[in-house]
Formats: structure tokens, sequence, C-alpha cells
């Protein structure tokens, strides 16, 4: 296990993810368990971040997937996706989206969005999400 943040820091981060509702989390369950084996249905993950040499130190990386949030976060380690991911990650934050997972694409896509406003928004100052462009230019600010 990699370094942690403050208790504060998280609980913060969990109250912010907590005021987030899913709407079709329970009709994407009924829909992934009839999809004939089909991933057609999309999970929003959360991965703790933590770079020594910058302030904040630590951050919290959203993403989107058709993959279970853990599948995902293998494939960043192994080197798949935003490379700060593979450098700075800690740990899966499943605290901040389990409630949310699964739902329908069109949501899981908002949901990411709205994920990383929430925790801008609750002082978490380090936040990224999918893009690289997006990602590089959120943590140069």
């Amino acid at each position: 296990m990699g370094p942690e943040p403050p208790a504060e820091w998280i609980r913060a981060a969990v109250d912010a993810a907590r005021t987030l509702k899913s709407h079709t989390r329970w009709e994407a369950r009924e829909w992934l368990q009839s999809a004939n084996g089909r991933k057609t249905t999309r999970n929003v993950y959360a991965i703790l971040l933590h770079d020594p040499d910058f302030t904040p130190s630590f951050g919290i990386y959203v993403g989107c997937t058709h993959h279970r949030p853990f599948e995902r976060y293998a494939e960043h380690k192994r080197g798949e996706g935003f490379s700060e991911v593979q450098k700075y990650h800690v740990r899966l934050l499943r605290e901040l989206y389990e409630h949310l997972n699964p739902m329908k694409p069109a949501e899981a896509k908002e949901m990411e969005k709205a994920l990383c406003a929430s925790l801008r928004i609750a002082g978490i100052g380090w936040v990224t999400m999918g893009s690289k462009r997006r990602a590089s230019k959120e943590k140069k600010q």
C-alpha cells in the first residue's frame, strides 16, 4: 500500500461523491444481464494519485470504462492509458464510485464529468479525467 492522504481529505472526497446518484443503475443491472454477453453498460472509477513533487501531492483520476473498475485499473498499471496514472497511482477509491455502477453509457459519460466537478467543489485540488490532454492541463493549473 502506498502513501495515504489525510482522513479529512478522503472524507471530503467521499462526501462529494455521495451527493451523486445514478438514474440508470438498477435498469443497467438488468440490461447487463440480458445483453447476451455484450458489454453494454459502463462504470465510472476513481484512482488515488500521489506525486510528492507536486502541490497538492494527492489527487484523483476519474475514468469511465466498459470493464469492471479493477480490470481497468490493472490495465493502467500495465501501461495502458494516461501516463500520470501509470506513474502516480496508489489504489482504487471504491468508496467514490461503487454506489453509482453500473450505468448506461450516456449516463456514465456524464457521471464522469459530474464526479470530477463535485470533487473540485469539495476542495480536491488535483482532479483529472479520461483525456491525456485534459489531465495534463489540469495538473499544471
